[in-house]
């Protein structure tokens, strides 16, 4: 083997050493969840509550939005304060938005909880009542084709998903 073949062995021999060992110590860097940080998302009643753990965040503000399809059951309640199941089932949005602070944000880790607002009540023409002068009491949400996004500093960093959320179970989300 001359000289010349032998410092191109030994060039691409620490190009490929280097790449080895620079490799993942580059892609450990970028955002990701953290073991246990994958988000998980509760029904709480006429609520949903999402929490997961972040790591390799820059220091800009962080933003969580929880968006979800939220099919609502109610009883129709008289004006003498007796229910009967309602008619109809009625179909709301449910959303909420959590901004973490960048200087909340230590040593490139962040926790966060997003719940999303109480959903509506429908009014009693929706939910199928007799009349106008009932009310209605929500008896179930059932919480579907669930979206949590979480950006920093504008640029788009996780799309999370899930089909359904179990009546007053949790989820794991897709991500």
């Amino acid at each position: 083997m001359n000289q010349l073949t032998r410092r191109i062995l030994i060039v691409a021999i620490l190009a490929l050493g280097t790449a080895v060992f620079v490799a993942p110590t580059v892609s450990a860097q970028g955002e990701h969840f953290t073991k246990r940080g994958v988000p998980v998302c509760t029904d709480i009643g006429t609520q949903l509550r999402c929490t997961g753990e972040l790591a390799g965040l820059g220091n800009e503000d962080l933003e969580i939005v929880v968006s979800a399809d939220a099919l609502v059951q109610a009883n129709c309640v008289n004006p003498g304060g007796n229910e009967a199941p309602g008619q109809n089932k009625v179909l709301r949005e449910a959303s909420g938005t959590t901004t973490i602070p960048g200087s909340a944000i230590k040593n490139g880790r962040a926790r966060f909880t997003t719940t999303t607002d109480p959903v509506q009540a429908p009014t009693a023409e929706e939910a199928g009542c007799p009349n106008p002068n009932w009310s209605t009491r929500v008896v179930a949400v059932r919480f579907s084709n669930v979206v949590v996004t979480i950006s920093q500093g504008g640029e788009l960093l996780f799309t999370c998903t899930a089909a359904s959320i179990p009546e007053n179970g949790s989820r794991r989300l897709a991500c």
